[in-house]
C-alpha cells in the first residue's frame, strides 16, 4: 500500500524537487506579505544529482555512449555540474518522491515539517534563541526542518534510518548548502534507528573508507552532547513508533543535562517556552484520521499514546517529559506552498524535572 501526503497533490509524479519560498510576514499574522512561488517539479529523474554519500551530490553521471566520429567509443564521464533549478534566495529547495510504501515515507515532504520550519523562521526573525546552537533533528526524513534551522545554527544533526531516506536528505544538504550558517559542514547526516538506542554504531578511520558514510564517528558523539535544540516533524502515526522515538529521545532529553535545569514542576512549566540553554524538543505534527475496530471511532493513530508521554498543565505528572502545546496561530505563514488546518499542532517538549 502507498500513502501521499496532501503537499504533494499539486505536483508531478516520480522523483521532484520543489522550491518552497519563504516570503516576508508581519509578526502575530497569518499572511504573508511577499508573493509566493508555486512549487517546481521536475518529474524526470536524470535531472536529479546523485547523493550517494554525504558529498557525492555534487557529481552527475552523464551517461550519453555512442561513438565519434573517428568510431571510437564515448565513454560516459562524471561532471561536476550540478543541475539545481533556478530559484529565489529566499527559498529551500527539496527533492523528494511522490506516494511511497510506508517504510519510505521519509522521502516525502509532510505539512508538519513545514510547520515546523515556519516556527524555526520566526523565531530566528525575532528571538536569537536559536543562533549558533547545536541542534538534532529525530525522523528528519526529506531534512526540511533541520535545513531551515541550519541557516542559523552552528551544527545541525540530521538523522534518519534507511539508506534511501538518507541518500536523500544528504542530497538536500547540498542542494542549499550556501545558505547554511556555517556551510555544508554545518550540517550532518546521521542514521539514528530508533529502536536500537543509544550511543549509535560508530566508525573509526581505518573503516570510514569502506563503510556507510551515516555512521557516527567519535568527535560526532562529543559534539552532539553540546545539541540544546531538538526537532522532530510527522513522526506520530503508530503506538509502536511513538513509543520508540519517546525512548531514544530519553537519551538526549536529560533532566540534568538542561544548562539551566528545573527545579520543581511549577519552575519546569515556566521553562514552556524554555529560555536560551535550556534543551527543548520542537515536535510539528499531522493528526491523521482513520477508522479504529478497536474503538468503534474515527482516532488520530498514535496520538493519545503521544499525548500519554506528556505532562500536560499539570496533568499525568508520572510522565517523563512535561509538553505545552504552542499557539501555532500566532506563527506567521511563511512557507506558502501549504495548508494550515486544524489537523496541525506544534509542540515545546522538555524532560520532567528528576524527583527526589
Amino acid at each position: 500500500m502507498e500513502v501521499l501526503s496532501e503537499v504533494h497533490l499539486e505536483c508531478g509524479s516520480g522523483c521532484v524537487v520543489s522550491c518552497f519560498t519563504i516570503s516576508s510576514a508581519k509578526s502575530g499574522t497569518l499572511s504573508g506579505l511577499g508573493s509566493s512561488t508555486q512549487i517546481s517539479s521536475y518529474a524526470d529523474s536524470d535531472k536529479v544529482p546523485s547523493a550517494q554519500g554525504r558529498s557525492s551530490a555534487a557529481h552527475q553521471v552523464d551517461t550519453t555512449s555512442g561513438v565519434d566520429d573517428d568510431g571510437d567509443l564515448i565513454v560516459a564521464r562524471r561532471s561536476t555540474a550540478v543541475l539545481v533549478p533556478d530559484r529565489p534566495r529566499e527559498s529551500i529547495l527539496i527533492y523528494h518522491n511522490m506516494a511511497t510504501a510506508i517504510p519510505l515515507v521519509g522521502l516525502q515532504v509532510w505539512r508538519g515539517a513545514l510547520l515546523l520550519a515556519d516556527f524555526i523562521i520566526h523565531k530566528c526573525k525575532n528571538t536569537s534563541d536559536f543562533e549558533n546552537v547545536t541542534a538534532l533533528e529525530f525522523g528528519c526524513g526529506t531534512g526540511l526542518a533541520g535545513i531551515t534551522l541550519a541557516r542559523h545554527a552552528k551544527l545541525v544533526f540530521l538523522t534518519d534510518r534507511g539508506a534511501d531516506v538518507l541518500d536523500n536528505c544528504s542530497r538536500n544538504v547540498f542542494a542549499n548548502r550556501e545558505s547554511f550558517l556555517r556551510g555544508e559542514s554545518g550540517v550532518r547526516v546521521r542514521e539514528l534507528d530508533w529502536e536500537e538506542g543509544w550511543p549509535p554504531r560508530t566508525t573509526n578511520m581505518q573503516q570510514a573508507a569502506t563503510s556507510s558514510p551515516y555512521l557516527w564517528s567519535q568527535q560526532d558523539l562529543k559534539d552532539v552532547e553540546d545539541a540544546t535544540i531538538f526537532l522532530a516533524a510527522d513522526v506520530i502515526y503508530s503506538d509502536d513508533l511513538t513509543d520508540a522515538f519517546f525512548r531514544a529521545v530519553s537519551k538526549m532529553l536529560l533532566p540534568g543535562s538542561n544548562k539551566v535545569e528545573p527545579k520543581s514542576y511549577l519552575k519546569a512549566l515556566e521553562f514552556l517556552l524554555t529560555p536560551p540553554g535550556a534543551q527543548a524538543l520542537y515536535l510539528g505534527l499531522e493528526k491523521r484520521y482513520n477508522f479504529s475496530m478497536d474503538a468503534l471511532d474515527v482516532v488520530a493513530n498514535g496520538y493519545a499514546n503521544f499525548v500519554g508521554h506528556l505532562s500536560v498543565e499539570g496533568e499525568n505528572t508520572s510522565a517523563a517529559f512535561l509538553g505545552k502545546r504552542l499557539d501555532d496561530f500566532t506563527v506567521p505563514k511563511y512557507i506558502m506552498e501549504y495548508d494550515r488546518g486544524t489537523d496541525l499542532e506544534l509542540w515545546e517538549i522538555c524532560a520532567a524535572p528528576q524527583r527526589q
